[in-house]
């Protein structure tokens, strides 16, 4: 795998997992009817939908909520849908799914986030399924749901530019929707500090030099926890970037984490979670899955770069795509997703690739063995990818 490029062509694939709740019954139930199905417990999504991660949030009422894309109808949309978690079981009730974009026009590229009782879903309005055509307009757009209430689509970028993936976080009234400028190579983040009823200009980063086909792309990931919001994102030259703000988006400052090849192809997708003033990092390098912590308090790493899922041994040769998520004071949860050979290759079902669940205790500094979540040895479920 060369670039995210490929995972634009997904026209019939299975839906995706999402969240890393409830494994077993994900992969003990079959299930394909229409993308806007009612009222479908445990799993989330008819069949030919997907997405790339950065799509799962859970609101202060206790529900939660996912985006997905699906091209079961036409055109190819983007949706949300919402669930109430049984409080035994913790299997999911869902609601009937919402479109998103815009009834006339292609789109993909959806994320999610919620703030209170806020969704904010983000996703790009394209030429046609497909990119064939890279030179056409990719669109960033983002808009809310309140209970079953969608607010109108707010347009973030010219309509006639090139962005990458568009990923919202949200935290309280403040939403925060980062992207690549395809064609200036800008890396910025656009802020609502109004639940998302308005977006101020955009704010510049930095630039990357990663050019994966489509145009520039340093996939920034967002993560925001009180007035802390964080993004990291590749600037091209093997390191990671972490620009931070303590004050809700105002102003950033950024970090280098100083990573080996992270720039590289699959090496160095990256994801963030913020808690208190903790800020989790992970990414993966060419040897393994790596964990970073900063904490906004004492302005610096708390836990260094850290490889915790080698793949010398382990039977895995490579990732991409994974999350983290932090509780508490301490706690530190990372899904990877594990492939069998170098590549990747979710085209071929040879090439599988695992869910695997690693979990600190001390903010990173040592973990527990890892734990299936998602197994490609259940038949018709051989890749396992973009967790959220």
């Amino acid at each position: 795998m060369a670039s995210r490029m490929r995972w634009t062509a997904r026209v019939g694939v299975a839906a995706l997992a999402v969240g890393v709740a409830a494994p077993a019954a994900w992969a003990a139930t079959t299930w394909a009817p229409g993308a806007t199905a009612d009222k479908t417990v445990a799993v989330a999504t008819g069949q030919y939908s997907w997405n790339y991660g950065s799509s799962f949030g859970k609101l202060s009422n206790g529900k939660v909520a996912l985006s997905f894309t699906s091209d079961a109808t036409s055109p190819q949309g983007t949706y949300v849908r919402t669930g109430t978690v049984d409080s035994g079981t913790k299997e999911v009730t869902w609601g009937k799914a919402q479109r998103t974009s815009q009834g006339t026009k292609f789109a993909d590229r959806t994320s999610l986030a919620a703030g209170g009782n806020t969704v904010h879903a983000s996703w790009i309005t394209q030429h046609r399924a497909t990119i064939n055509d890279i030179t056409q307009p990719r669109v960033a757009y983002v808009r809310t749901l309140v209970g079953s209430t969608l607010g109108a689509p707010i347009r973030l970028s010219s309509a006639t530019g090139r962005v990458d993936y568009p990923i919202v976080a949200a935290s309280g009234v403040n939403s925060y929707v980062t992207y690549t400028n395809s064609d200036t190579a800008k890396v910025v983040v656009r802020r609502s500090n109004d639940s998302g009823v308005t977006y101020q200009k955009a704010q510049n980063l930095g630039t990357t030099t990663r050019d994966d086909g489509e145009g520039f792309a340093a996939w920034p990931i967002n993560c925001a926890s009180g007035a802390n919001v964080a993004v990291v994102w590749l600037p091209g030259n093997g390191t990671i970037k972490l620009s931070v703000s303590e004050n809700s988006g105002a102003d950033f400052t950024t970090k280098t984490i100083n990573a080996v090849g992270a720039g590289d192809d699959d090496e160095g997708w990256a994801s963030c979670d913020a808690t208190g003033d903790r800020v989790g990092i992970t990414w993966n390098e060419s040897d393994g899955v790596y964990y970073s912590e900063y904490n906004t308090t004492t302005d610096s790493f708390d836990t260094a770069r850290k490889n915790i899922f080698a793949f010398s041994g382990s039977g895995y040769l490579a990732s991409y795509s994974g999350t983290v998520a932090l509780n508490g004071t301490g706690t530190v949860g990372v899904a990877a997703p594990l492939c069998v050979q170098d590549g990747c290759d979710y085209t071929s079902k040879t090439t599988r690739i695992d869910l695997k669940w690693l979990e600190s205790s001390n903010n990173g500094d040592t973990f527990a063995p890892a734990q299936a979540l998602a197994s490609s040895s259940v038949a018709g479920k051989y890749l396992n990818d973009s967790p959220s």
